[in-house]
């Protein structure tokens, strides 16, 4: 239904907003360290790999909303993301 569909562009964006918020801090990290020593913690990798797939998801479903595409990587997105609650516990 058509409120359904709003309230789904709702969460893509509100996930696409919150994708470039994190993009940014990293953006931040990388000028504020260099590349080099930014690189040299594997969890930036993981944060570069999660938001990125969030961003690619919300692309995704934008180009065509009924491809699994979208599904896909939207799925393997939660994997890092799950992965960076980790380092946050440890």
């Amino acid at each position: 239904t058509m409120a359904n569909a709003g309230l789904r562009w709702v969460w893509e964006l509100a996930i696409l907003g919150l994708s470039c918020f994190f993009w940014r801090r990293e953006f931040l990290q990388i000028t504020h360290q260099g590349v080099s020593r930014y690189l040299s913690d594997s969890w930036n990798y993981v944060d570069l790999v999660t938001y990125s797939l969030c961003f690619a998801t919300f692309l995704a479903r934008a180009v065509d909303p009924s491809s699994d595409t979208a599904a896909i990587l939207g799925a393997t997105a939660l994997l890092p993301a799950w992965f960076k609650c980790l380092f946050y516990m440890r």
